[in-house]
């Protein structure tokens, strides 16, 4: 089955990850942890899927790197949890 996110077919999984991805920038946002302007993101996560830092970039050229660590009192908020699960399934 195919369901339509930002203008593209994907899956239900991958909807559900969009979703998710979507959802921890915009609370980094709101949290002051990265900028209102950035064009692109990275978090890292452990297995169980806590993310501890955010990697992003200002600029689509990817000049500038910048790398913020999540402080400990929101760490909590920012579990991926679907993401966790997805990762569980792959075949190592």
């Amino acid at each position: 089955m195919q369901y339509k996110y930002t203008g593209q077919h994907c899956t239900l999984m991958q909807a559900k990850l969009f979703e998710e991805y979507g959802s921890k920038i915009s609370l980094a946002k709101t949290y002051g942890l990265v900028p209102r302007g950035i064009v692109e993101a990275e978090f890292t996560v452990d297995q169980s899927g806590q993310a501890c830092t955010i990697e992003y970039w200002p600029t689509v050229e990817r000049q500038w790197r910048y790398e913020v660590d999540i402080p400990q009192k929101y760490r909590d908020q920012f579990i991926f949890s679907v993401t966790a699960t997805f990762l569980s399934t792959v075949e190592k």
